[in-house]
C-alpha cells in the first residue's frame, strides 16, 4: 500500500482550533492547558473504497466534511 498527496486538496474545513469555543469559552482565552478540550482537529477519520465501484473513494473528517472521488482521487467533491 502506498499514499500520495491528493492534488494539494485539504479535505477538511481547515478551521483554526484557536477560534473554536469550548463550553462557550473562546479558544483564544486562557485555559488550563493549550488547546484544552481539543487535542487535534481537522483530521480524516475514515477512508473507504467502494466495494462495488472501482475508483470510488469516500473520506470523512472530524469537522463534518464528507468527500467523494470517482476517479481514484484525481478529483473530489464535498
Amino acid at each position: 500500500m502506498t499514499w500520495e498527496e491528493v492534488g494539494g486538496m485539504d479535505l477538511t474545513k481547515n478551521i483554526d482550533r484557536d477560534t473554536l469555543a469550548i463550553m462557550d469559552v473562546p479558544g483564544s482565552e486562557p485555559q488550563m492547558s493549550i488547546h484544552d478540550g481539543i487535542s487535534t482537529y481537522g483530521n480524516l477519520t475514515t477512508v473507504n473504497e467502494s466495494p462495488i465501484t472501482s475508483g470510488e473513494i469516500w473520506a470523512g473528517t472530524d469537522d463534518g466534511n464528507v468527500q467523494v472521488t470517482m476517479d481514484d482521487g484525481a478529483n473530489g467533491k464535498t
